[in-house]
């Protein structure tokens, strides 16, 4: 793909804009949605990147606008004081690599849900809620390099599951 020459030259907003092309005519590509995620988290001065949730048999099941926090000064604070989260917007957790990464309500004042994501597939594998203020810590069971972040009940309401898929709504 093209834009693996612009990741390579370091050009993420030229390979970011190649990204939302490629999956304007293929909208179910699991890898170009991941790649599209994974990208999104690292072009600086994005705007809100539009996600669709679906079921097993394509049927879009709920929406949202995802700000990304991909870096530790964006993640720490980027919950913090919220009352709720804007309707029909998530925060997009991304990190470089799979892992075990804990999340916690420390000064917020909403209860939140989060899904976990997987990086290979796009798939949901599991949703937490999250109690406030808290600082007790909700850890995934399994390593994941995505989560998003929405307001409480946000995924039972959509009657959004683990298996589920996140997929990126071309801008």
């Amino acid at each position: 793909m093209l834009a693996g020459a612009y990741i390579d030259q370091g050009d993420l907003a030229t390979a970011l804009s190649f990204y939302q092309k490629a999956l304007a005519r293929n909208p179910l590509d699991v890898d170009l949605n991941r790649g599209l995620m994974e990208l999104w988290g690292q072009v600086q001065d994005q705007q809100s990147l539009p996600v669709r949730i679906l079921d097993e048999r394509g049927t879009a099941l709920g929406h949202l606008n995802v700000t990304v926090a991909n870096s530790a000064p964006e993640r720490e604070p980027s919950l913090q004081g919220w009352a709720t989260l804007p309707p029909d917007s998530g925060v997009l957790f991304v990190w470089a690599i799979d892992n075990i990464y804990p999340f916690w309500l420390k000064n917020t004042t909403a209860p939140l849900d989060v899904a976990f994501v997987e990086s290979q597939g796009g798939g949901i594998t599991e949703i937490k809620s999250m109690t406030y203020p808290s600082e007790e810590q909700i850890i995934p069971t399994y390593p994941t390099r995505l989560a998003i972040v929405a307001n409480w009940g946000f995924f039972e309401r959509n009657n959004i599951r683990p298996g589920n898929q996140v997929v990126v709504v071309s801008p």
